[in-house]
């Protein structure tokens, strides 16, 4: 069975890694439309045809796919980033004259999701468990209980979030960042073990999921860990499945959680309502997110799902530090280095891990992150 996808947003890191999960499916060709020259996406032997566009606005970013699409007669279009699912959610119907959609949430709730304030709104009006969250512009008169976290409403791995201990430091943060106060939100802190949740929903069912716990944790903090676990745990599915339901979600997302020692539930922090960084260690663990929302797109059988709880993952450069720990006694993981990192994919693929440092360096199309 051959598998023809595109990739219409093929400057992302994120959108690498989907190609890193395609290209594992015998008989399926990847083509990639990017607003970059330079990408990992591009120097990939997996990437059967590049086309890099002008970032000129969302017409001509249609116009680009539909071009490639029509030319290469496209299976599934299959966005990777945050910006690219927006743009295919807000473009889903005329994309869909043109090939095939994974399942994707509205834009209206794609954009409550995405944004930690009407995020926050959705989860209090919905009773859904989550820490007390308030706008920054309001924290000061609130009756928030110390320490907290005050957070960029859009934001990503952990940047811009800072942690307070009393009032007087948030006070000092509120006043110096008047300007740009309503872009924030403060949310109490809360002590216990973090937990995430990848999934792949269709209209409020949640169809697959990984579970993850971090091992290694990150040098900055509030970043996603450099080793995580995979494992089961029914009372995050649980929640993460109400979650879902009351946004009655279609697509993939990852949902950051807390497991309150207080309150003895899991909690929802955010919503990241794309692939995220540790797709790799979703495949490793047995679930290929991005084939099987191909496979939904066309309406297509999966295949069994062999779930390898209890596996770990970290990217190469990571083991090979936490090894060398290890052997030192200074704690540290040793994964199996072929089953448990990407190094088998660097193999496979080396040139994108080659040219990376070219790639990080590389000019960006204004107003474009690089990130999500």
């Amino acid at each position: 069975m051959t598998l023809s996808v595109l990739i219409p947003d093929g400057e992302h890191d994120t959108s690498f890694k989907v190609m890193t999960c395609l290209a594992q499916v015998p008989k399926t060709k990847i083509h990639v439309v990017s607003n970059r020259e330079v990408t990992r996406t591009r120097y990939s032997r997996f990437c059967e045809s590049f086309r890099c566009r002008e970032d000129s606005g969302e017409q001509e970013w249609f116009d680009e796919i539909r071009s490639v699409a029509e030319h290469h007669d496209v299976d599934v279009i299959l966005p990777g980033s945050e910006l690219g699912t927006r743009f295919v959610c807000g473009w889903s119907d005329r994309l869909r004259q043109v090939a095939g959609l994974p399942p994707l949430p509205q834009v209206s709730v794609f954009d409550t999701a995405v944004d930690k304030g009407s995020l926050a709104d959705f989860l209090r009006e919905h009773d859904l468990p989550t820490p007390n969250t308030v706008p920054a512009a309001a924290a000061l008169d609130s009756e928030l209980a110390f320490p907290v976290l005050i957070k960029p409403k859009r934001s990503y791995s952990g940047i811009g979030i800072q942690l307070f201990q009393d009032k007087r430091a948030l006070e000092n943060f509120v006043t110096a960042h008047r300007d740009a106060i309503d872009t924030y939100i403060v949310q109490e802190y809360v002590v216990g073990a973090d937990v995430g949740c990848n999934v792949l929903c269709k209209q409020g069912e949640t169809l697959v999921q990984t579970i993850q716990k971090p091992i290694v944790p990150h040098p900055r903090p509030f970043a996603f860990s450099l080793c995580i676990r995979f494992i089961e745990c029914d009372k995050t599915l649980q929640t993460v499945s109400e979650l879902m339901s009351a946004l009655a979600w279609s697509g993939v997302a990852n949902i950051d959680l807390k497991y309150s020692q207080a309150r003895g539930r899991v909690e929802i922090l955010d919503v990241n309502p794309r692939y995220w960084g540790t797709l790799i260690g979703s495949l490793t663990a047995g679930v290929n997110f991005p084939y099987l929302a191909c496979l939904s797109a066309l309406n297509r059988p999966w295949p069994k799902i062999d779930y390898r709880v209890q596996s770990c993952f970290m990217e190469i450069g990571n083991a090979i530090k936490e090894s060398l720990n290890k052997v030192k006694g200074n704690g540290g993981v040793i994964p199996d280095f072929f089953r448990e990192t990407n190094l088998r994919f660097i193999l496979r693929d080396p040139l994108p891990f080659l040219n990376r440092s070219i790639v990080r360096q590389s000019p960006r199309a204004p107003g474009t992150p690089a990130h999500v």
